[in-house]
């Protein structure tokens, strides 16, 4: 009777440890820091840590292929690397890729809806600083003075970010240098995914293969 009692008591304390784990990751801050460029292959590596690095994660593309590791107390508990060393190496041979957009598909309320899902997730995330620099040009130049456009509104609404790029129209180039610090609350970004996934024609949008 005893070891039952004891064994519950356990499997309680560990049951309200894992709770307020749960509780304390959802509420408290991560500290993210993002940089990524496209001047050979688009690149992009992202820092998150957790608690001044108690729990970091870094995500970092290889090729067309994204890897993650995951550090508890500077110890390294996983890696993808290992298990996508091969592939990587067979990609990597192949690395120019054209850049296309399709916007035939696309009507105005729709991408009113990406824009404003966006501008939620840009608020969540807060960066202390956002720097975009560098040059740009679309097989389509009517895509390329649409970009331009919402780069102008949003360097126009945004005082943190710092966006000193110049389009190219008679050219395909994309030339672009990113920075971004700042803090980011898991449980706001989770409600702007439910709120996302709940809208059926962005939902059919994302989860289709291109």
């Amino acid at each position: 009777m005893f070891g039952i009692i004891l064994t519950f008591k356990i499997f309680i304390i560990i049951l309200i440890i894992a709770v307020i784990l749960l509780i304390m990751l959802l509420l408290i801050p991560y500290n993210y820091f993002i940089e990524g460029n496209t001047r050979e292959n688009f690149k992009v590596k992202v820092h998150v840590n957790w608690l001044i690095g108690i729990f970091r994660i870094i995500v970092f593309n290889l090729s067309d292929q994204f890897q993650i590791e995951v550090y508890f107390f500077n110890l390294r508990v996983y890696s993808s690397f290992k298990k996508n060393r091969n592939k990587y190496i067979k990609n990597s041979k192949s690395i120019n890729k054209k850049f296309k957009i399709n916007l035939k598909n696309l009507d105005l309320n729709f991408l009113k809806k990406v824009l404003s899902y966006l501008g939620d997730v840009f608020l969540i995330l807060k960066p202390n600083t956002f720097n975009i620099k560098g040059v740009y040009g679309f097989e389509d130049p009517f895509f390329t003075g649409v970009v331009s456009s919402l780069l102008s509104i949003i360097n126009l609404n945004f005082s943190l970010v710092k966006i000193d790029v110049s389009p190219v129209f008679d050219k395909i180039v994309l030339n672009i240098l990113i920075e971004a610090k700042g803090k980011v609350n898991l449980f706001k970004i989770i409600l702007v995914i439910i709120k996302v996934l709940r809208e059926k024609e962005l939902r059919k949008f994302i989860l289709t293969k291109v």
